[in-house]
């Protein structure tokens, strides 16, 4: 017997600590952040769930453009963009949370997914909503692009960062209401700064295309195998 059994028979609803909703977050770059909102408002509407904005952009017009729920922040940098949103997120606990995926954004996505123990996907280039499971597969590129990947992610939040041009600009929509919350900025608790290029030469050949490929470690297996 599931939640929902338990509910239906019970006759009332049970208080959970789930995961829920749907996040777009817009670390600066609008017209790249824009198609995210309308594919994302495709999978909240699926899912029953609000989607939420997380950005610079004017408040109608994310609101216009899918959004229920804006939370205007302009965060500058990498670092204050994790420490607002892990903490935002701690206590929103978001089941899904998209951004275009360009250098400041992977960063962040990784970053966030291990401060709140979920999953990430970085360079999406599709997504697909499992209903059902309630899980986002990803196509993404491994191997510098030479083969790609369908990955699920299933701890929570599922983190993905996505290509530009994979979705179209969204219908706008100037009649939709929604909801404006603030966000409390949060001081980044260890900034990092620059250290200067780091000395690495890489490899003649890349992985892929090498002819053998040797690889030493510890095993994990007992000392019987």
């Amino acid at each position: 017997m599931n939640l929902n059994d338990l509910q239906a028979l019970m006759g009332e609803a049970i208080e959970t600590d789930e995961y829920r909703d749907l996040w777009v977050v817009d670390l600066g770059n609008t017209a790249r952040a824009a198609p995210l909102l309308g594919e994302a408002r495709r999978m909240a509407d699926s899912l029953g769930a609000y989607l939420h904005y997380v950005g610079p952009a004017d408040s109608g017009e994310a609101i216009a453009l899918g959004a229920d729920r804006v939370h205007p922040l302009a965060a500058a940098g990498a670092d204050a963009a994790v420490a607002t949103l892990a903490a935002l997120f701690a206590n929103a606990k978001p089941e899904f949370v998209f951004l275009a995926a360009d250098e400041t954004g992977n960063e962040v996505a990784a970053r966030l997914a291990g401060r709140l123990h979920g999953g990430v996907v970085l360079n999406c280039i599709a997504l697909r909503l499992d209903e059902s499971a309630r899980e986002v597969v990803a196509s993404h590129p491994v191997y510098d692009g030479a083969h790609y990947l369908d990955s699920a992610v299933t701890a929570k939040p599922q983190i993905f960062t996505v290509r530009p041009e994979i979705f179209p600009m969204p219908a706008r929509d100037s009649g939709r209401t929604g909801e404006v919350e603030p966000v409390a900025a949060s001081e980044p608790e260890h900034p990092s700064r620059d250290s200067g290029p780091a000395a690495h030469t890489p490899p003649a050949t890349p992985l892929h295309k090498a002819a053998r490929v040797v690889a030493v470690g510890r095993g994990g297996n007992d000392a019987a195998t």
